[in-house]
Order: structure tokens, then C-alpha cells, then sequence
């Protein structure tokens, strides 16, 4: 990663998102929640490989979480209440950008949905 960027996993809908992913701020690599614009500073990471997880139901009440082995996950931050916009359902994203520069990248080995239907 380079000097501002940031990378990871995003719900969005209208007019509602939230955010959790990775930041880097000079040589250091740090978690990073974002609701609705308002970010809060994690840990600092220093593990190379990261696994962001989010759960949420029907109720649309979501947790992410993350995990630095890919088996033990810890939340991270409050659960957030996603909205529904215009459409039934919610979307999700895995984002990637710096506004400092045109430099960095991260590496996504994978990208897996589970439906679990409840009764």
C-alpha cells in the first residue's frame, strides 16, 4: 500500500453506508471503520494479510468483523443498522483507492457470499 491509500469492504445503500478496510498513513498500515463519513481509527496492523468479514439478517442489522489467521475473527465496531433504499436489498463492495496519489495496490485472493436461509 502507498501513502493514503485505503482498501476494503463496503454495505451501501441509499442513503446509508458503511465501511470497514485498511488505511496507510506513511509506514503505517492501521484498521479503519467508517459509518455514514465519520471514520474511527483501529489498531495498527502488522500482519501483510487481512480477511474482513460482515454478517447481518433480514432485521438489516450488520457486524463486520476481521481476522489477521483467516479462522479467528474479532468484531469490529458497533453493529450498524444498514437502510433500504429504492430496492429490496442491500449492496456490498471491496474498494481500493488513493486520494493522494496514483500509486499502491492490494492484492484480493477472494470474495465468497453465504446465504443462510432461516426458519
Amino acid at each position: 500500500m502507498a501513502e493514503g491509500q485505503k482498501g476494503g469492504l463496503s454495505h451501501f445503500g441509499s442513503p446509508n453506508y458503511s465501511a470497514v478496510g485498511v488505511v496507510c498513513n506513511g509506514a503505517i498500515i492501521s484498521l479503519e471503520m467508517n459509518v455514514k463519513g465519520v471514520a474511527t481509527s483501529g489498531p495498527v496492523l502488522t500482519n501483510k494479510n487481512i480477511w474482513l468479514k460482515t454478517t447481518w439478517s433480514l432485521d438489516g442489522l450488520s457486524q463486520y468483523s476481521c481476522s489477521t489467521d483467516g479462522t479467528n475473527y474479532t468484531p469490529v465496531g458497533d453493529p450498524y443498522q444498514m437502510m433500504w433504499g429504492s430496492y429490496r436489498g442491500d449492496r456490498l463492495a471491496i474498494y481500493n483507492y488513493n486520494n493522494k496519489a496514483e500509486e499502491g495496490y492490494v492484492d484480493v485472493d477472494f470474495f465468497r457470499y453465504d446465504f443462510k436461509k432461516s426458519r
